[in-house]
């Protein structure tokens, strides 16, 4: 009974010993995971260095570089990353699992927003708020796992400031802003996934997004109007306001505040653009807010009478 009783335990410790390889061997060291750089920050939009977002993925498995990347691929996923102007030492696996395919490479190509592709084609929604970034392609194997995407800001950031001197507002009682317009700007369109290439819309009058329901009436103090814009690069930028009773002010055209020339817009910058009302006859009250960073961008300003 002893002796059945040590053949038991012995067993026993046999098999929780086999139980426990088992166990690390199931902690797949072949699971695909990724990293990211994002150069700049952003502020108020959505991707800011130190925080979160989601880049989609599409992915071909083999054994070369793919040619077409408008084929149907071997699948497609998302990652959750941490916007960083650094490679991190940590990866993340995706948000739906994936192993290194056997004898294989897996290419993958990521982009923001986290919007699905189309026979490799990106379409954006063209309202403003979208941060357009591509990622790169990265690939590895089991032996050799992939490295980080480096993701860049396809657009310039315009963010909008507006103030009004005491002697406006005593001739304009009650003076409210309804919308401030990017006269010719471009929304960004489509983009192509395998090479990061962007089209664009036509040029329009673009409206600044998350304009107030209510006009927003002006007051002495510097506040921030609307939500950034991200658009197109402009080689110089030039608004119209458009006022609560609907009426427009004339085209304002905005200067780099350090420079006094028109402002460029470029891409992966933002730019913080200060909007002075005055009364006819003031002199120009240049912003002094300091430069929103995505990249170092110039600041703007603009006056109107």
């Amino acid at each position: 009974m002893k002796r059945t009783w040590c053949y038991a335990a012995l067993l026993a410790a046999m098999v929780s010993g086999c139980s426990s390889d088992d166990e690390t061997a199931g902690m797949d060291s072949t699971e695909i995971k990724v990293g990211a750089t994002v150069y700049g920050a952003v502020t108020k939009a959505p991707v800011t260095t130190g925080d979160e977002f989601t880049a989609a993925i599409t992915a071909f498995e083999g054994t070369s570089t793919p040619t077409d990347w408008t084929a149907a691929p071997s699948w497609t996923n998302s990652v959750t990353l941490t916007a960083a102007e650094t490679a991190a030492g940590n990866k993340t696996p995706l948000n739906t699992s994936k192993t290194y395919p056997e004898g294989k490479t897996v290419y993958m190509a990521a982009w923001h927003p986290n919007i699905a592709s189309s026979d490799g084609v990106v379409t954006f929604k063209k309202d403003g708020t979208e941060d357009v970034m591509w990622g790169g392609i990265v690939n590895g194997n089991k032996t050799t796992p992939v490295g980080p995407f480096a993701f860049t800001h396809a657009l310039t950031q315009l963010v909008f400031k507006v103030q009004a001197t005491e002697a406006y507002l005593a001739a304009n009682t009650g003076k409210a802003i309804k919308a401030i317009e990017v006269q010719g700007g471009q929304y960004a369109q489509s983009m192509t996934i395998a090479d990061g290439a962007i089209t664009y819309a036509t040029a329009a009058n673009i409206p600044v997004p998350g304009a107030p329901e209510t006009p927003q009436e002006l007051t002495s103090t510097l506040v921030t109007f609307g939500e950034p814009l991200m658009i197109k690069a402009l080689d110089g930028v030039k608004v119209k306001v458009q006022y609560g009773d609907d009426s427009y002010s004339n085209e304002v055209t905005i200067n780099n505040a350090e420079t006094n020339k028109s402002l460029k817009a470029e891409a992966g910058s933002s730019h913080l653009i200060s909007l002075s009302f005055q009364a006819n006859g003031e002199v120009a009250i240049q912003g002094t807010a300091s430069v929103a960073p995505w990249k170092v961008g110039a600041e703007g300003s603009g006056t109107i009478e």
